[in-house]
Parts: C-alpha cells; sequence; structure tokens
C-alpha cells in the first residue's frame, strides 16, 4: 500500500508543473490529485493510531574505500496516524481547484507559477515528514521529486517566444536559484532552531566534501557548517546540476520554437 500512495503522490508532483505548461491535462491532474488525496485519506484512517518516522537524508560517505551514497538517521517523527494526509489535502484542494478554474486558459507565466508549484509542495512535504507520513511517501529522491518537474516546466515555458538564448539562459539561472532558495532559508532556520524535518543538519558533523571526497569535520551549529551543508548545495552546487540539464532541455526547446518543423 505504502509503494501505491507514493507512486500517486509523486506522480501528481509531477503533473501540476507540467499541467501549468500543457492546459489540457489540467483536468486530468485534477482528477488525480482527487484520487491521491481519497487514497492517502483511505491509508491514514484504516490505521489511525500512532505513527513513527526516521527521517533519513542521503549523504556521501566512504564503504570499503569506495564513496557511497549512505542514508543517514536525521531527525525522528511522530504523530497520529490520520494526520499525516492533510499537507496533501490543502495541496490538492489549493493546485485542484487552480487548474480547475484555468483549464481552459493558454500556457502559465514562465516562472512565477512553476516557483509556486515548487514552493507549495516544498511545504506539503515538510509538513507530511513531521507528522510522520510513511517513508516511502516523502523519503526517496528528498526534494528532487518535485523541484525537477517544477524546474523543466519553468525552461520549457521559459523558452516560449524568446528571440535569443542568452537573456533566456540568465533568466533560468535566476529561476532555479530561486527554487533553491526556500529550501537553503528554510534549512538554516531548521538547523538554527532544531526544528526537524530532512532540512535540519544541525547533527551532521563529519561528511565528504562533494567535489574532492575529502572527509570533513565541522562543529555543530557553526558558520562552516552551513556554508558546506546549507548555502553550497543550494544555491551553487545542485543549482549548477539543474543548470546542466534543463538548459539544455531550454536550449532545445528554443531551436524549435525559433525553427519550427515545416511541411519540409
Amino acid at each position: 500500500m505504502d509503494l501505491i500512495l507514493a507512486v500517486a503522490v509523486a506522480a501528481c508532483w509531477l503533473l501540476v508543473p507540467l499541467a501549468l505548461l500543457l492546459p489540457r491535462l489540467r483536468l486530468l491532474t485534477a482528477a488525480c490529485l482527487c484520487g491521491a488525496v481519497v487514497l492517502c485519506l483511505a491509508a491514514a484512517l484504516s490505521s489511525p493510531g500512532p505513527r513513527q518516522l526516521t527521517i533519513e537524508h542521503t549523504f556521501s560517505a566512504y564503504f570499503e574505500l569506495d564513496v557511497v551514497a549512505r542514508p543517514f538517521p536525521v531527525d525522528h517523527a511522530a504523530a497520529p496516524g490520520w494526520q499525516w494526509p492533510l499537507p496533501f489535502l490543502a495541496y490538492a484542494l489549493l493546485w485542484g481547484t487552480g487548474l480547475l478554474a484555468a483549464h481552459r486558459r493558454g500556457p502559465a507565466g514562465a516562472f512565477l507559477l512553476p516557483w509556486l508549484a515548487a514552493v507549495s509542495a516544498l511545504f506539503c512535504w515538510l509538513a507530511m515528514q513531521l507528522l510522520a507520513a510513511p517513508a516511502a511517501v516523502v523519503q526517496p529522491f528528498a526534494e528532487d521529486r518535485f523541484l525537477f518537474p517544477a524546474g523543466l516546466s519553468m525552461a520549457l515555458l521559459a523558452a516560449r517566444g524568446q528571440r535569443r538564448f542568452l537573456p533566456l539562459l540568465l533568466r533560468l539561472c535566476v529561476g532555479i536559484v530561486a527554487m533553491r532558495l526556500p529550501i537553503a532559508l528554510l534549512s538554516k532556520l531548521a538547523s538554527d532552531r532544531q526544528l526537524g524535518t530532512s532540512l535540519d543538519i544541525h547533527t551532521i558533523t563529519v561528511f565528504l566534501v562533494p567535489v574532492t571526497h575529502q572527509e570533513m569535520e565541522v562543529l555543530p551549529g557553526s558558520l562552516e557548517q552551513q556554508q558546506w551543508l546549507v548555502w553550497a548545495p543550494h544555491v551553487l552546487f545542485f543549482p549548477a546540476f539543474y543548470l546542466m540539464s534543463l538548459g539544455g532541455v531550454a536550449f532545445a526547446a528554443f531551436l524549435f520554437h525559433r525553427h519550427p518543423p515545416g511541411p519540409d
């Protein structure tokens, strides 16, 4: 059952940004949101007792002289079993009603609505962690499960109507960083105040530097810890990785719109 719930929720986080790009997907997305909510509520009400969740985050680590990605426990959440679908219910109501109201309109704005889709999914994801949602729903792939679809939608929307690629690329850079900036700010807040969720990194004191794979030890709550685990990943490393893939998508879409296929 947890796998079915994970697929249903992940499908909604994928479809919402794509529905901003393709109006014909909006009715289908609203229906998927409704179906996913029904599944989550049915699963929660069938076992309303206390739930617990060990929140994990993936960091690089050494394993027999090799660098591998390993999950590390970073927090523990407990809540009544009927509560965890409530954040997703709010997310589904927000986007389901919004998409139904606009299902006959054209593509959405290139930056604001994909950004809102990413940020709303972020808060939904974090709230479900705090309410001890099933691990399969909130653990795998972390925030990339909704950030990448939102970034893909942003790249394809931004490519429409552009006459030059360089301004498009610069705007896409700003948009990708803007998607990651709320995560960095929330991670700093959660770490400073020890609020929990997978964005709380105050307990992580030993890690590997991503580029050099050298082990580094930092003090809890230190500026160096937050530089490496909050600001560098979310404002520098991950935006750069996203730009390499989404920039290629935007370039292909830009060429398609500039030189559409003709009868020849």
